[in-house]
């Protein structure tokens, strides 16, 4: 098969759901390699685009997010937390048994703390 034409097609995002469609024609030579060919056509494509939308292409990759890790919560503290956040006495209690376990003076005097509470009503 003898090609004389080769064709490359590319649709680009502009943004707001539009695209510019590029699409461009050559003409192969009798000892024109058919890769080189379609690369060139492929790069040519990209430098219309990128030249016509740079303003596209001028914040990508130059922003730089730092976000600091999360550090680990300390067990009791967490549970103090959770503790804290129960709205009712039947909730509370719940963790009546993980508070014995751990025997832990500032966990149990969170919970002793917020069962007042309850109590107080």
């Amino acid at each position: 098969m003898k090609l004389t034409e080769i064709r490359y097609r590319r649709l680009f995002p502009t943004g707001n759901f539009t695209n510019e469609a590029i699409e461009l024609t050559g003409s192969l030579s009798d000892n024109e390699d058919v890769m080189q060919a379609y690369t060139e056509l492929h790069k040519m494509a990209q430098e219309l685009h990128f030249s016509k939308n740079a303003e596209l292409y001028e914040m990508r990759g130059e922003q730089v997010r730092n976000v600091e890790p999360e550090q680990p919560m300390d067990k009791i503290k967490g549970w103090i937390q959770v503790i804290n956040l129960c709205t009712n006495k039947t909730a509370l209690e719940r963790f009546k048994t993980r508070v014995d376990e751990e025997n832990v003076p500032e966990l149990t005097q969170a919970y002793n703390d917020k069962l007042k509470t309850f109590t107080n009503e």
